[in-house]
């Protein structure tokens, strides 16, 4: 058996599918036994590592929470890491500091470098080196470390998050970001939002993720709500900032989108419903 499923979701044309290879590899790496299950939409062919599980569904409306309780379904683990197909692992015991972190419950939202691309040729990434304070835009050198790019802001804000006030760390891009990406989200979320570690039982106990979001955005949230509703959620972010990984940056087109709209709406719709009621309505599909 293994220890942990990482669930990948693929659908749609997103522009950084080519990482998938790479990211599939470094998460096969880990030094805890687990299995890769990447959940596709549609019969395109995809490059994943050797070893890395595909599985295909045919979806009327595609979105990553339909995709990562599909791969859920498939997973043979008693832990399941969600994740995206953007987002590494940065050293090989990742998992392993992750599920000693969890302390057997749910671990959400591990600190996250930014970076503009997986243009390494090394099997793990290397530790980065300690910042005081913490850095998230890094570069990658030739020996696979991460270093500080330079020229950020950490910025320590309230925010309104599964109906709690929380403070929490953003970051202003520096200006070599700003420059290829614009700069249309001033402060970013200085930690993986979605990456979520629970138990597999308590995963369908929860009725998985909402399934009534179509395309990009919402579905992470809306499962943070109903994990948090129990008081049990623990913060990798604010618990130990080294354990970190890493997101391949680009733009967010679908923000503008009328599918992101009726997102947003929906899950100010289920958060007013509190958690309890959302859990039900889930369970109930």
């Amino acid at each position: 058996m293994t220890d942990v499923s990482v669930i990948i979701p693929v659908y749609g044309d997103h522009p950084y599918k080519a990482t998938l290879e790479k990211v599939t590899a470094l998460w096969l790496r880990q030094s805890v036994p687990c299995e890769v299950i990447v959940a596709v939409a549609g019969t395109a062919g995809i490059p994943v590592a050797q070893g890395a599980k595909v599985i295909r569904g045919d979806f009327p409306r595609p979105g990553p929470g339909i995709l990562r309780n599909f791969g859920a379904r498939h997973a043979r683990s008693p832990w399941l890491y969600m994740t995206d197909r953007d987002v590494a692992p940065v050293g090989d015991d990742y998992l392993a500091r992750a599920l000693k972190l969890a302390a057997g419950r749910t671990l959400a939202q591990p600190w996250m470098h930014r970076v503009e691309h997986l243009g390494f040729d090394q099997d793990v990434l290397s530790r980065p080196r300690p910042a005081d304070p913490p850095y998230c835009y890094a570069v990658i050198d030739a020996d696979g470390r991460l270093e500080p790019m330079g020229g950020e802001e950490i910025v320590w804000t309230e925010m309104d998050l599964e109906n709690a006030r929380l403070r929490v760390p953003g970051v202003k891009r520096p200006p070599r970001m700003k420059e290829i990406f614009g700069d249309g989200q001033p402060i970013q979320p200085a930690f993986a939002w979605g990456g979520l570690l629970l138990p597999n039982e308590v995963f369908f106990d929860l009725g998985g993720y909402c399934e009534r979001y179509v395309g990009w955005g919402g579905e992470d949230d809306d499962m943070l709500v109903k994990v948090a509703g129990d008081g049990t959620v623990r913060r990798a972010w604010d618990l130990d900032r080294s354990l970190v990984c890493v997101h391949v940056e680009h733009t967010h087109p679908h923000r503008r989108t009328d599918a992101y709209a009726a997102n947003r709406a929906l899950l100010k719709e289920r958060r007013a419903m509190g958690h309890r009621r959302m859990i039900e309505e889930d369970g109930k599909r």
